[in-house]
Parts: structure tokens; sequence; C-alpha cells
């Protein structure tokens, strides 16, 4: 299992601009890829869930990567997000 955990950079927070591509990276990977904020976790691979977690401009998200392709996964997340110090 693999852990990133990144912030939501985009002033407008996350939606359909910043979640396309984080949903579409994960739909190329066959492992169980999961974001959570706060109390919420959902499945990256789906993009309403994604919308849901209602991050804000500075929130912090932790990405989850478990199974076949999880490195390569969490890789491809790392080059598309900007990492939490």
């Amino acid at each position: 299992m693999k852990r990133l955990t990144f912030v939501m950079d985009s002033p407008e927070g996350l939606h359909v601009t910043e979640a396309g591509p984080l949903v579409k990276t994960a739909q190329q990977y066959p492992c169980t890829i999961t974001l959570s904020h706060g109390d919420k976790i959902v499945d990256a691979k789906k993009m309403l869930s994604v919308l849901r977690l209602g991050a804000k401009y500075g929130d912090r998200i932790m990405a989850t990567f478990d199974g076949a392709y999880e490195q390569e996964a969490a890789e491809a997340f790392a080059a598309i997000v900007t990492p939490a110090e």
C-alpha cells in the first residue's frame, strides 16, 4: 500500500477542472485508489465521488493506492498534484 498526501492548490477548490485529471489517471491503473479528506473516503475512479470530497484551497487530501501497479499509480498522481510538505 502506498500513500500520497497533497494540497489542493486551486483557488476554486476541488471541482471538475482539477478532479478530471485525477479521475482519468486513477482509471488507468488496476489497483484500488481512494481519496480521503476529513471523514470522507471516496473512490478516485469516480468523478462524482471525488467532487463530493468538497476540498477547498489549501486542504490536504490523502490518496491511497493498493494492489497491482500501486507504485506506478502513486508516481502518476505525484506528477499532477502538489505534494504536501
